[in-house]
């Protein structure tokens, strides 16, 4: 599988490199990948039963392309990955981490357009987790 990059670009964001399940069945796992100056990590995320809950998260954050006060936030079950989005006018601010418990956590900082950015990002993450 290619990379997916729901976020940002490949050198400075968050991408989705592989992801796994039972056959026919919406994916279960993701191997994501957060990069940002020049520091690349990559951790398997499990979510039980699907990634629904992302889906979901990033289809309220569009139809709220307008705006919205304070935080949206999901996190994974196991929150190893974590997703915060701000409004903030014509973009939303994001913080994704991504983490292996007691062992190291990255944090990167992204911003994109409210609009047509936002769409794509939904749209990837829909492609990639929908069944």
């Amino acid at each position: 599988m290619e990379p997916v990059i729901i976020l940002g670009t490949e050198s400075e964001g968050v991408s989705v490199v592989d992801v796994g399940g039972l056959h026919g069945s919406a994916p279960d796992r993701a191997l994501v990948q957060v990069s940002a100056n020049g520091l690349r990590a990559t951790r398997w995320v499990v979510e039980y039963p699907d990634f629904r809950g992302l889906v979901k998260y990033f289809t309220d954050l569009e139809r709220r392309w307008r705006g919205w006060s304070g935080t949206k936030t999901w996190i994974s079950l196991e929150g190893d990955l974590a997703f915060t989005a701000t409004h903030s006018g014509s973009h939303v601010d994001f913080s994704v981490s991504v983490e292996s418990p007691l062992a190291w956590k990255v944090q990167v900082e992204l911003s994109i357009g409210a609009g047509e950015d936002l769409s794509a990002a939904r749209a990837e993450v829909a492609r990639l987790f929908e069944r």
